[in-house]
């Protein structure tokens, strides 16, 4: 008998082991998919719009990291002549490498950059991140882009460790006086974004710092007047 239980019990344990191992998998298989389709339909709209000639003289750029490059361009603003420049995992820091050819190249009547919640949780200081945006921004200015600036999006969860809500706050306000000073606009996300607690709301966000299919739905609200003004 108490062979039988300890045989049950060794099942039961392997069983949820198991179980939760594949349930992980799933979910990992899931985020990945979700990139790639993001990416994907993006790339496809993008080849529609060209053909089409949409983009003549028109061009608004989004760039930024994977809170960009995630962003499904063809259902959140149908014709506008979006081109999609989000990269997984890229900084603030980074960025101005890949800038004349992503973004000046292209010669776009707008630019709307949304870049740094990765420079932060990988450690840099509040000042570099807003001075590599400057660089950017800077750098727009001189072949009179026209710019709109991004509030860095709110966390939650495991991400508060890495990413201190305070220092969030400190840069959007630095990238509001910023925006002042290029006489771009400057579209804050972040207090449309948090609960009570200044956290990411948790049904606008799929992992505490990724939008979820609302949470881009409500930036799509929020950023669309600025688009079409």
């Amino acid at each position: 008998m108490e062979n039988s239980t300890i045989i049950y019990a060794v099942t039961f344990v392997s069983f949820v082991v198991m179980t939760t191992g594949l349930a992980l998998a799933i979910w990992k298989i899931y985020r990945y998919r979700k990139r790639v389709h993001a990416s994907i339909d993006n790339e496809r709209w993008e080849q529609t719009l060209s053909r089409e000639k949409i983009y003549k003289d028109n061009l608004i750029v989004f760039f930024g990291d994977s809170q960009i490059g995630l962003w499904r361009m063809a259902p959140s603003f149908g014709l506008l002549p979006i081109v999609n420049k989000g990269v997984y995992g890229e900084f603030a820091s980074k960025a101005f490498d890949r800038f004349q050819q992503d973004v000046l190249s292209l010669n776009p009547r707008l630019l709307v950059m949304l870049i740094g919640i990765n420079d932060l949780g990988s450690g840099q200081s509040v000042e570099a991140i807003v001075k590599n945006i400057q660089i950017m921004a800077d750098m727009a200015s001189n072949r009179d882009v026209s710019l709109i600036l991004c509030s860095l999006l709110p966390v939650r969860g495991k991400y508060i460790h890495n990413h201190s809500l305070k220092d969030i706050v400190q840069i959007n306000t630095k990238l509001k006086i910023l925006s002042d000073q290029y006489d771009a606009d400057y579209v804050d996300f972040h207090s449309q974004l948090i609960d009570n607690h200044g956290l990411f709301k948790s049904e606008f966000t799929f992992d505490g710092l990724h939008p979820s299919e609302a949470g881009y739905v409500k930036m799509t609200n929020i950023i669309f007047p600025y688009l079409v003004r």
